[in-house]
């Protein structure tokens, strides 16, 4: 009984970091749009959209695969969600090189945002709990 508990409350707090990290990635998302509207970069604002978009599948499939393997212990389906991860995050690059209406480095930029975020979100996170064990200089 004590298993199956901790398995849905590490899905719950797999669920909570994303929704933390889809509301700085939308609000990210949304001050670039601002600025991009205002200096009439409308490539920008498509590229940006396009790479927050796939960067959140990305985040969604990983956070989904992580669910299979702790509940279900199938370590088999970590391979094909791994290739599946690779096809989103190579579409939208691809997109960007072959259509005019991407910008290529905005598109990448964003792609790899959701990821930044939740390296930088785990290793603030860590840093508060170390955070008191350093010692200060005198």
């Amino acid at each position: 009984m004590k298993i199956k508990n901790q398995k849905k409350s590490n899905f719950k707090n797999l669920s909570l970091i994303k929704k933390a990290l889809l509301k700085k990635q939308l609000a990210i998302l949304a001050i670039f749009i601002l600025i991009s509207l205002f200096y009439k970069y409308y490539v920008y604002i498509y590229s940006s959209l396009l790479g927050s978009f796939f960067s959140f599948m990305v985040l969604d499939n990983l956070i989904k695969s992580q669910k299979i393997i702790m509940d279900q212990q199938k370590v088999a389906s970590f391979f094909p969600r791994y290739v599946s991860r690779l096809f989103l995050y190579a579409a939208p690059v691809i997109a960007a090189i072959k259509l005019d209406y991407f910008n290529l480095g905005v598109t990448v930029v964003f792609l790899v945002s959701m990821p930044l975020l939740l390296l930088l979100s785990m290793f603030l996170r860590l840093f508060k709990k170390v955070k008191p064990f350093i010692p200060k200089p005198k």
